[in-house]
């Protein structure tokens, strides 16, 4: 026996050598590109150098494809060779890349994508993070959401969500492959590598649970059921008997054989015991009892909103079974919301709601005399008058009209759909602003001019005007204060700032008690001069024969005296009785000369 298996195997590799060499041959010398058939076969043969060197590979995709397999199989196999196997690597994924990005065929394209993707996931692992590992299946879900690689999309991204520990994306990924070809081979991952009950992966995926029947308890000592006795033909003895009368004599035959006597088949024989008859299975049990998820969808209320074309309330809970969901709202003026929704076992889903308003347009157009005024939309410069936006968003704009020495014009304008809207606007001239500040508070101005006549009170120190161009009178008057009077010429548009100074008024006591003493310095008795000396006023009181100096807030200076020879204050009159030799008995006039005061 073991001869002739050995034998079958050494013809069937011998036959696989023959085949690969005549291939191999027909491949390497011929300048002819392969067909796929002989591609597919180089590769069933593991002829992978062959099918890796093939020509024209550079040029056609599908060979350029075939070539990327088979330099996946040498990196498989060399695995041990560690430059060789770094080599075709390389050559692997950078075909499969190209296959991705430029082959004509759509098919081809995706498929070379999800095989650029397994070959960064088996090779590339350790070197890359999970969005580049990801990258390639999601664009082909993306990209050709109808290929029929959309299945090993969703389960190579679960696994790769598993490995980063994403379980609750590799579930969902797992999920959408319920009732397709692959939920076999997910729900076999669910419970042999997740180690998780088989009622619980059914029910992550939303397919039935269908437990396996136990195997029939074999009998332990039934008996071989008997072998079907054999019918035995026995040859006919005649036997003697009587002679039956004419009447019932048969008739002759021609050939007369014996009747031939058949023995009747013996019953089997009976077990000594009966076979134990199998354990009927147990029944089916029930499906697990799936718990109802909530959703909540809040944000910008809708006008109408649904789930699975089911109305739902806005910002309230409501209850559906877990599974994927679609939502749909609308609002007047924005655009609709279509969102994916995924409801899970005794969870709550939340979505919120943002609606992009619908924009329309309309026509703008502005003009202004003088030309050339800055414009401003919305405080955004736009350009310079005449002006005219073909393209505006409608709705109510600030419009903002700048020009040089003259005016602003601001004016809110309202935009409707495909309607022009035609502005003018004339500009006028920009007044002059003055402003003045005045040492005292609520004092009265008075600005007299060609342009204006105005007769204010301004409580305050500081007051801004706005005048016309022109030649202008500014007067300023308060109670116990001189006048004060500016004469200021204004350009238009400009700015000018001015200060005036109000002097206060003099007001002179004069005291109408006679005192001999003199000694009274509180009050005057006979003022007789003025005179100002060094910025100061001076005011000079002549009584009972002596002069005395004060302020104008009747500060008390001095006496005077000293016999012409001026102020001196050293010597000052003590009785005022005019006998002193340093007193002035009668002094009557004062006069400055060369910063010197002199007194008659």
């Amino acid at each position: 026996m073991f001869s002739i298996r050995l034998i079958k195997t050494t013809c069937t590799f011998i036959f696989f050598i023959i085949c690969s060499v005549l291939v191999d041959s027909s491949c390497l010398y011929s300048d002819e590109p392969l067909s796929e058939q002989k591609i597919k076969d180089l590769l069933f043969l593991q002829n992978f150098d062959a099918v890796a060197s093939i020509p024209h590979a550079a040029d056609d995709y599908m060979r350029m494809y075939y070539s990327a397999a088979a330099y996946f199989s040498m990196a498989q196999r060399d695995w041990y060779k560690k430059d060789i196997r770094e080599k075709h690597i390389e050559n692997c994924i950078e075909k499969y890349k190209t296959v991705s990005e430029k082959s004509p065929d759509e098919d081809l394209k995706s498929r070379g994508l999800l095989w650029y993707g397994i070959s960064l996931m088996l090779f590339r692992a350790k070197n890359l993070n999970f969005e580049q590992l990801s990258a390639p299946f999601l664009n082909l879900i993306n990209i050709y959401p109808g290929s029929t690689y959309i299945n090993d999309a969703y389960f190579y991204l679960g696994r790769i969500c598993r490995a980063f520990n994403r379980h609750e994306k590799a579930h969902d990924y797992f999920t959408r492959l319920a009732g397709s070809d692959e939920s076999d081979r997910v729900f076999n991952i669910y419970t042999k590598k997740l180690h998780l009950p088989g009622e619980l992966a059914a029910s992550y995926l939303n397919i039935k649970y269908i437990p396996k029947a136990p195997e029939p308890v074999k009998p332990a000592a039934a008996l071989k059921e008997p072998e079907p006795p054999v019918e035995k033909k026995i040859e006919s003895v005649p036997e003697k008997t009587e002679p039956l009368p004419a009447a019932a004599q048969p008739e002759k035959k021609t050939r007369e054989d014996p009747a031939p006597v058949i023995v009747p088949e013996p019953e089997p024989p009976k077990p000594e015991t009966e076979p134990v008859k199998p354990v009927p299975p147990p029944p089916a049990p029930e499906p697990p009892r799936v718990k109802k998820g909530k959703i909540i969808i809040s944000g910008d209320k809708p006008q109408t909103l649904n789930v699975n074309n089911e109305p739902v309330n806005f910002n309230s809970e409501a209850e559906f079974t877990p599974g994927n969901y679609t939502i749909r709202a609308s609002l007047a003026g924005c655009h609709d919301i279509t969102l994916p929704a995924v409801i899970k076992d005794g969870e709550t889903t939340s979505i919120e709601l943002k609606f992009r308003k619908i924009i329309l347009y309309g026509t703008l157009a502005v003009k202004s005399e003088p030309a050339g005024a800055v414009i401003f939309i919305d405080d955004k410069e736009t350009g310079k008058t005449p002006w005219q936006q073909q393209k505006i968003e409608t709705g109510e704009k600030l419009v903002r009209l700048e020009f040089t020495g003259q005016k602003p014009i601001i004016e809110r304008v309202l935009i409707e759909p495909n309607q022009t809207k035609n502005l003018f606007y004339s500009f006028s001239p920009l007044p002059a602003t003055l402003e003045l500040t005045c040492n005292e508070k609520d004092t009265v101005l008075k600005i007299t001019g060609s342009a204006t006549n105005l007769s204010l009170t301004c409580g305050q120190s500081k007051i801004t005007l706005e005048l016309p161009g022109g030649e202008y009178k500014i007067e300023s008057s308060k109670d116990g204060f001189l006048t004060a009077e500016k004469k200021l010429s204004i350009i238009q548009g400009k700015k000018y700032s001015d200060k005036i100074t109000l002097e206060p008024s003099i007001r002179l006591a004069v005291q109408t008690e006679y005192s001999r003493s003199g000694t009274d310095k509180k009050s005057l008795n006979y003022p007789t001069a003025l005179y100002i000396y060094k910025s100061t006023l001076y005011i000079i009181d002549a009584s009972l024969n002596r002069m005395m100096a004060f302020t104008p807030d009747m500060k008390f200076l001095f006496n005077a005296g000293g016999n012409g020879s001026g102020i001196n204050p050293s010597t000052k009159k003590k009785d005022g009785s005019g006998s002193g030799p340093q007193e002035l008995n009668n002094p009557r006039g004062l006069a400055v000369f060369n910063n010197k005061i002199f007194i008659t």
